[in-house]
This record gives C-alpha cells, structure tokens and sequence, in this order.
C-alpha cells in the first residue's frame, strides 16, 4: 500500500505538472503552486521527497501505532480522488491533439 501511495502521488505531480506545462490546468494548493512557479522539476523532487519521507516514518511506526495503515489506506483513497481530477484535462487534451 505504500508504494501504491507513492506511484500515484508521483503520477499526480507529473500529471500536474503536464497540464500547467500545456495550460490545461493551474495548481489549487497555493505551496505546491510557487514550487512550481520555480520549476516543474523541484515541485516533482519534493514530491517525491516529502512523500518518501512520510512514508518510511508512517511505515516504521505502523506495527507500534494501530492506527497508521488505516491511515495509509485512507491517503491511498485521497490520492487516488486527487488522481482523478485530472481525468477532464487529461480528455480534453486528447481531443484536441485529435484535431
């Protein structure tokens, strides 16, 4: 489940990172957006930075703390909601590129 949590968080940054490259989209969380305003590459390195962090401490602390994996399995949900808001642009852009 961690990993999962990781792929799709990498596939969202990457993705974003895409539609504000085409200007499909603009990013909604105003810290990501000035890390993207620096450069894609820095916002898809912390991405993967923070995100990796956060994992290897919740999985360290998964087998003392009983709440943690329901928690990753919570944030794998939310990821995957986040995952799908691209799923309009990501339409959009393919009928246009049909054109």
């Amino acid at each position: 489940m961690y990993t999962a949590v990781f792929v799709v968080s990498l596939a969202d940054v990457l993705l974003t990172w895409l539609g504000l490259e085409m200007g499909f989209i603009r990013e909604a969380n105003p810290f990501m957006a000035a890390v993207f305003d620096v450069s894609g590459f820095a916002a898809a390195k912390l991405t993967v930075v923070i995100v990796g962090a956060t994992l290897v401490l919740l999985h360290r602390n998964s087998e003392r703390i009983w709440w943690v994996k329901h928690a990753v399995a919570g944030l794998l949900i939310v990821r995957l909601g986040v995952l799908l808001l691209h799923v309009p642009w990501l339409a959009f852009a393919a009928v246009v590129a049909m054109r």
